[in-house]
């Protein structure tokens, strides 16, 4: 028997961290689908808008669908934990807005229904 929680970094068993990779990995195919780019083009350090909503939506969506922490999203795009912070409330703000919301409770809708 193996006693997880004595292993440094490993608080889950593998089973668990196999579910939430494929919850994680299921939730960025399907921000990137919905914003017609990659997942690779999300991870570059460019801030235009057309990659920049993406980001901070995936980011989000990441956020409020997975049991991952600020610190393990910012890891996927070599960002701060604040940077996640940030693109959280910025999507909140974007929620304010009508086309902005839908498009959000769209792909919220994508999600929810891929992965329950």
């Amino acid at each position: 028997m193996i006693l997880y929680w004595l292993i440094p970094g490993l608080t889950k068993r593998p089973k668990e961290l196999s579910d939430i990779k494929q919850r994680r990995d299921r939730i960025i195919e399907i921000v990137c689908n919905h914003y017609n780019t990659g997942y690779g083009r999300l991870q570059l350090k460019l801030r235009k808008r057309e990659v920049v909503l993406p980001r901070q939506v995936l980011m989000y969506m990441l956020k409020k669908n997975t049991s991952m922490t600020l610190k393990q999203i910012g890891y996927l795009f070599q960002k701060d934990h604040t940077t996640v912070i940030h693109a959280m409330q910025t999507v909140d703000d974007l929620c304010i807005e009508e086309l902005h919301r839908h498009d959000i409770m769209v792909v919220q809708s994508k999600i929810e229904m891929a992965i329950n």
